[in-house]
């Protein structure tokens, strides 16, 4: 009996083992050459798993650009999560490039309102980082509509 339990056991940690995917290594922006969506898409959608659970506070410290601007999608007045922008570098296709940020805890969208009607979403500002710092992450996507890019 202890043998058929070592042997369930060890099968089960050797399927664990191989079921998991390798999640890739963190580039940082210079090695895209100025790429700016191929370094938002490779390091944090492609490696979201990294994230999911974190803050945005602490998926922010990791980016090495400052955002833009943000806006935000809602459902029934609830804020679900933010759009990220940031701008292309020169020599590359002009336009935004969007990284969407849905929150594990969606939030009513009235404090939220409160802070932009002293700090508009179209320029990011620290008021905006401190309002969204704890919030947590549940997915992050590479929005796709941004200038046909």
């Amino acid at each position: 009996m202890k043998k058929i339990i070592l042997i369930f056991a060890s099968m089960l940690l050797v399927c664990n083992l191989f079921s998991q995917q390798p999640i890739p290594n963190y580039k940082a922006l210079k090695s895209f050459k100025g790429d700016t969506k191929s370094y938002l898409k490779k390091n944090f959608v492609d490696r979201q798993n990294v994230y999911i659970g974190k803050t945005i506070g602490e998926l922010l410290k990791e980016i090495e650009m400052k955002p833009t601007g943000f806006d935000f999608y809602n459902s029934a007045g609830y804020c679900m999560g933010i759009n990220l922008f940031f701008e292309s570098k020169p020599g590359f296709p002009a336009g935004k490039k969007i990284l969407s940020i849905a929150f594990e805890e969606p939030f009513t969208m009235k404090p939220l309102a409160n802070i932009m009607k002293v700090y508009p979403c179209d320029t990011w500002v620290n008021a905006h980082y401190e309002f969204f710092k704890d919030k947590k992450i549940k997915k992050i996507l590479y929005n796709p509509y941004e200038n046909g890019n």
